[in-house]
């Protein structure tokens, strides 16, 4: 009896007993489902969007499957050794990120994830033992229904953060760009979004870590003459009727006025390009001493969800020429014209 009184009253009937033990797995189903869902978001965030550099890798969550792994084992069993155990690891979890928080940025307050953490594995081991002692003179509990449902759909949560970062990233991965001579220019092929560019031998490029399909240009022996294409989703974007040409056209009226007001730019022209089926707009802004940008929107009108597996089907191409590199400028203008995207003629898929 003496343990008892250690970890407070002891329960007086089942009905106390289930809820004391539903609350308190519900609670580590709920911090177990934050931490998987935080991650996912922050995740799918990084490879949807280019506010951040490099996508969050996630795989594989080893915490998070720890902890549905105690959830699901203490919802069976009343096992005080699995209770001490999941207090052990989110005491370790708590301590090491605090010392490490502490070390980085001098702040000696606690992470509340840890501490959140470290609160339910306390009051689930005081509620797994009292339910223990109280389970010896008394019938089995019935298990929650409540605790079921959380169980699985932590377990759908905890699946998709071990398989979508890697699926996604084995997807984004798995075609290698062809590069193929023509005279004095080379063509860039990209197989997955299936586009294509044209650039001249004594130029290079460079793909950005993990930003799938994005691409950096720029003469061996000039750096400050750049062309940079990038793909976007129109959602996030420009949410308008883009197939639309005039609804585009005005989107990129809207885009460049916006652009040279925070960059104080003139803007030169504002037009569309590009063949019927594809909606594609040209600005040209001037700076107040000269450079040149340039910057294509480009959208797809002939693009399906249905039997395209192209990723993105939205373009932005954006091309520097600083003022003591005019001669560069021909070239960059070419390789903004020779985008194409859609590809898939006389190519293997």
């Amino acid at each position: 009896m003496a343990s008892i009184f250690l970890l407070g009253e002891p329960y007086k009937s089942a009905e106390e007993t289930v809820k004391a033990k539903r609350s308190a797995l519900l609670g580590l189903c709920v911090v177990t489902g934050i931490q998987a869902a935080g991650l996912l978001f922050f995740w799918w965030i990084s490879v949807s969007s280019n506010a951040l550099s490099v996508p969050i890798l996630t795989w594989p969550n080893f915490d998070g499957l720890l902890l549905l792994i105690f959830a699901v084992i203490l919802y069976f069993f009343n096992s005080r050794i699995i209770a001490v155990l999941l207090l052990i690891v989110a005491a370790y979890g708590l301590i090491s990120t605090w010392m490490m928080k502490v070390s980085y940025t001098g702040n000696v307050t606690p992470p509340a994830m840890g501490l959140i953490l470290a609160v339910v594995a306390l009051q689930i081991a005081l509620v797994v033992f009292k339910t223990y002692d109280w389970q010896k003179n008394n019938e089995k509990l019935p298990r929650s229904k409540w605790v079921m449902w959380a169980l699985v759909a932590i377990f759908i949560l905890t699946l998709a953060g071990f398989l979508l970062p890697p699926v996604h990233f084995w997807n984004h991965t798995r075609n290698e760009v062809t590069l193929t001579e023509k005279g004095t220019l080379i063509e860039y092929y990209e197989p997955l979004d299936k586009y294509t560019f044209e650039f001249p031998k004594d130029w290079m490029y460079d793909q950005p870590p993990l930003q799938y399909g994005n691409v950096t240009l720029n003469p061996r022996d000039d750096s400050n003459v750049t062309v940079q294409i990038e793909r976007w989703q129109p959602w996030s974007i420009a949410p308008t009727a883009l197939f639309n040409q005039d609804a585009f056209l005005k989107m990129a009226s809207d885009e460049a006025a916006t652009y040279g007001t925070e960059n104080n730019l003139t803007v030169e022209t504002v037009e569309m390009t590009g063949p019927s089926s594809v909606n594609e707009a040209r600005v040209v802004y001037t700076e107040l001493d000269g450079p040149k940008r340039y910057v294509y929107y480009i959208y797809d009108r002939a693009w399906s969800r249905q039997t395209s597996d192209s990723a993105y089907f939205f373009w932005r191409l954006t091309a520097d020429v600083p003022k003591g590199s005019m001669r560069y400028d021909a070239d960059v203008q070419s390789i903004l014209s020779s985008f194409r995207i859609n590809q898939t003629a006389n190519r293997d898929n």
